[in-house]
């Protein structure tokens, strides 16, 4: 498909039989019979299930990526399905909640068949849902939140802390030239990695502050964790936690008068929805630091002229209630990417060649570089103030990114 990484990747193993199992197209013609080839497929559908927070404190945005998916799916059905199968969706919602993030996940595997899950629980539980695929013997194709690095059983195609931090790094090193005080706001898992990932991608002038926390936490408006940030002097704070926890952290900064010149975040939502919650929480207007985006997909206003045209048409299948923003993008970018991969593993796909296809290649996605789970994020885009800065493996460029024409354009 014209869908392919560039081949300068080392990331490209087995790229040749990727190539080899994806030139057939759901518009190509094909002499194999389409079979019931796995759980979940039949000769004429694909069911995938999605497990995610539509209720709860990690719900903001989830229902909006949600419609992107299914809307993806639709203009794959309206254009010939999968190799002529149509997609569908069943969403079970997990209440933000750990335990039913994983009997969700359960459910739609072992209960109601689905061949795979599209989407993830919240970040709190996404550990726990990659366990309960595992369990299930099943796969995740592309999780909308990043987190630990999954069971081989489970496509985790997200990019760890430390690799989207060495990219945000590097893209904060080539905006600002001055030595900076850099503190992270990152969850639990490997916060000295993480640390040491920015570091390495930084001048050695700059200063690199670790504020870990727990979305437990969150209930005292991260006090503690907002008096070492103002105690640091930070200038740059990067937060990796989601948009309710960042939101609660710049309360409990500004209530101490502590406002880093730059606040850098990627929590799921725009940065606009970002301040609109901040106000809710503060009752006050704005948050006075810049804020800036660091993002693995383009949003929709930065999109190339063929992503651009495409995601338009696709647009068209949003429900009613639901608008071309950055979160819907973002599903759309995801159900096709999921397409995608089912196709490469042939006419009639199993998970097990699936997870060997996704393993093996890189998608290019409309993202700086696409992502690999052996090698996690290959690029995104610091962006919200002044001229964009697209990060491609460890290198930053003002230049935004070519990229080929997607399938069915």
């Amino acid at each position: 498909m014209a869908w392919r990484a560039p081949k300068t990747t080392a990331l490209l193993v087995g790229a040749a039989t990727l190539a080899l199992a994806s030139c057939g197209t759901a518009k190509s013609a094909t002499t194999t019979a389409r079979t019931a080839s796995a759980p979940g497929i039949t000769s004429t559908s694909i069911l995938l299930g999605s497990d995610t927070a539509l209720s709860g404190p990690s719900s903001l945005g989830n229902g909006s990526v949600l419609g992107g998916i299914k809307a993806a799916l639709a203009y794959v059905n309206a254009t010939g399905g999968a190799y002529g199968r149509q997609i569908s969706v069943t969403t079970i919602d997990n209440q933000s909640q750990q335990p039913v993030a994983a009997a969700a996940a359960a459910s739609l595997t072992s209960t109601i068949g689905a061949f795979g899950l599209i989407g993830d629980g919240p970040t709190s539980a996404a550990s726990y849902l990659a366990s309960a695929a595992s369990s299930a013997n099943t796969i995740q194709l592309f999780p909308t939140t990043y987190a630990w690095p999954g069971p081989s059983s489970s496509i985790f195609l997200n990019p760890t802390v430390e690799v989207e931090a060495a990219e945000i790094a590097t893209a904060l090193a080539k905006r600002y030239r001055s030595p900076q005080r850099v503190s992270l706001f990152v969850p639990p898992g490997t916060p000295t990695a993480t640390a040491a990932a920015v570091s390495s991608k930084l001048p050695s002038r700059w200063r690199v502050n670790l504020v870990s926390f727990s979305p437990a936490a969150a209930s005292d408006g991260f006090g503690p964790q907002a008096l070492t940030i103002a105690a640091s002097k930070t200038t740059i704070l990067v937060s990796f936690a989601g948009i309710f926890s960042t939101a609660s952290l710049l309360a409990s900064l500004d209530a101490s008068n502590a406002h880093p010149a730059v606040v850098v975040t990627q929590a799921t939502l725009a940065v606009e929805k970002l301040r609109e919650l901040y106000s809710n929480l503060t009752l006050k207007a704005s948050y006075p630091s810049t804020i800036l985006r660091f993002s693995p997909y383009l949003p929709a206003t930065l999109l190339p002229k063929p992503w651009a045209a495409v995601v338009a048409k696709i647009a068209k299948h949003l429900p009613a209630d639901e608008s071309l923003d950055y979160a819907t993008t973002t599903g759309i970018v995801i159900g096709m990417a999921a397409v995608e991969e089912i196709e490469a593993a042939g006419v009639n796909p199993d998970r097990r060649v699936v997870l060997t296809t996704a393993d093996n290649a890189k998608v290019d996605l409309p993202s700086t570089g696409g992502y690999s789970r052996l090698g996690g994020l290959q690029g995104g885009v610091l962006y919200g103030n002044g001229t964009p800065v697209y990060v491609t493996a460890g290198k930053a460029t003002t230049s935004p990114p070519g990229f080929k024409a997607p399938p069915r354009l």
